[in-house]
């Protein structure tokens, strides 16, 4: 399971890669979820760690695909490879899909960019609840997207396993590798509970709150906890593979 971290500044990115994270998303957490930085931010990030592809988060986006793309094509022009899209106001598959196409329709023709869909698990307790992430697989997959994120809107005391169990979540991995989709987890995640995401097969956990000082979005990040994660994400997915190999042994 790959380590990917939030970083807001380019000494952050810097840090991140001396910890030997697996990736790097570009974010601005006091803007929300999966708020976005600005453009300057991006820049700045990819010039500092010039050989690693950089992931920028487009924000918890209302449904609006015009928008939507517009972001996205500053995101790629700023030097994003990859661009993490939070459907917060689109509330069916067809919107979902809607937006998503747009987006790729921004960046088609220039340098290969990955698109990441993100949905919430607790979406059902916004004011106009966002897309059900039961439906994000089977979305991703219609847009023709690379894979799926799931995350929480709401950064309080709840983390993602408040809203989706191992069980739900094994069976999301499960229907996005099907389609050959990665599907990646965020949410105020601990670092105590990277075992039982590996365990459901989760591609990549995205962190920030666990790894940074003071366990809060806000604080600086902290090296000795973005080693120590990334330390128990190779060995929580060592064990899950033993383990998963063990049980199909079983007759």
């Amino acid at each position: 399971m790959k380590l990917s971290v939030t970083v807001t500044t380019h000494w952050e990115a810097r840090l991140a890669v001396r910890c030997r994270v697996g990736a790097i998303r570009v974010g601005e957490p006091a803007a929300g979820s999966l708020g976005a930085p600005s453009p300057r931010d991006v820049e700045a990030v990819c010039s500092a760690v010039p050989d690693l592809p950089i992931a920028v988060a487009l924000g918890d986006l209302p449904h609006e695909p015009q928008l939507a793309a517009l972001a996205a094509r500053g995101a790629v022009a700023a030097g994003a490879s990859t661009l993490t899209v939070g459907l917060r106001g689109s509330q069916t598959p067809e919107e979902a899909v809607q937006l998503l196409r747009a987006v790729q329709d921004a960046v088609a023709g220039g340098p290969p960019v990955t698109i990441i869909a993100a949905a919430y698990a607790d979406a059902a307790r916004l004011d106009e609840p966002g897309l059900p992430v039961a439906a994000l697989v089977s979305a991703a997959a219609r847009a023709g997207v690379a894979g799926c994120l799931i995350t929480t809107a709401v950064k309080d005391r709840h983390d993602l396993l408040t809203w989706l169990d191992t069980r739900e979540l094994a069976t999301l991995v499960t229907a996005a590798h099907d389609q050959q989709l990665s599907l990646a987890v965020g949410g105020g995640l601990r670092l105590g509970q990277l075992g039982r995401i590996a365990a459901a097969g989760a591609d990549e956990v995205h962190l920030r709150r666990a790894v940074a000082t003071s366990g809060l979005s806000f604080g600086r990040l902290d090296p000795g906890q973005m080693c120590r994660a990334r330390e128990l994400c190779v060995g929580a997915s060592v064990h899950s593979s033993v383990g998963g190999r063990a049980r199909r042994r079983r007759p």
